[in-house]
């Protein structure tokens, strides 16, 4: 089920793309959500690992962009 939301800067439900999307777990989809995947990529953390792989790869970047554009 694709979650429920309003599009960037709105609440969603806490499933699916939207928490996917929510990296900082703030409740909001917003910019800094982006800002803060893309600093603990970079940063070498395990937390990017989008699609539960058990490594961090350009998939899961690609996977994350998608749930952050895509869950509007």
């Amino acid at each position: 089920m694709r979650a429920q939301s309003r599009g960037v800067g709105t609440g969603c439900e806490r499933s699916g793309l939207c928490l996917l999307a929510d990296f900082n777990n703030s409740g909001l989809i917003s910019i800094q959500d982006l800002f803060d995947y893309l600093a603990a990529r970079f940063a070498g953390d395990f937390r990017p690992d989008s699609n539960r792989s058990g490594a961090v790869s350009v998939q899961d970047l690609f996977d994350y962009l998608a749930a952050y554009f895509g869950q509007r």
